[in-house]
């Protein structure tokens, strides 16, 4: 299952979310976030967080929200007929 929370700026909480889905969630969740106003950046304390816990770091960022057209038809799984 995917699970996908929004927030204001994305550099903490929602990283933290992503990894302890990743962590907890084994194989059954999988998370995402992204901001509306991201920064690009990682909180440092966030960041340092993961990294003590021997998350790879490399490539975190805080990520925009991609605007959805809701009014195009829903397809895949899930989908009502």
């Amino acid at each position: 299952m995917n699970v996908c929370v929004p927030c204001t700026g994305g550099s903490a909480r929602l990283i933290l979310l992503e990894w302890l889905l990743k962590v907890y969630g084994a194989s059954r969740l999988r998370g995402y976030g992204a901001g509306l106003q991201p920064g690009g950046w990682v909180d440092p304390q966030a960041g340092l967080l993961l990294f003590t816990q021997n998350h790879d770091t490399v490539n975190l960022r805080s990520k925009i929200i991609q605007p959805v057209d809701l009014k195009a038809p829903f397809k895949g799984r899930g989908a009502i007929s």
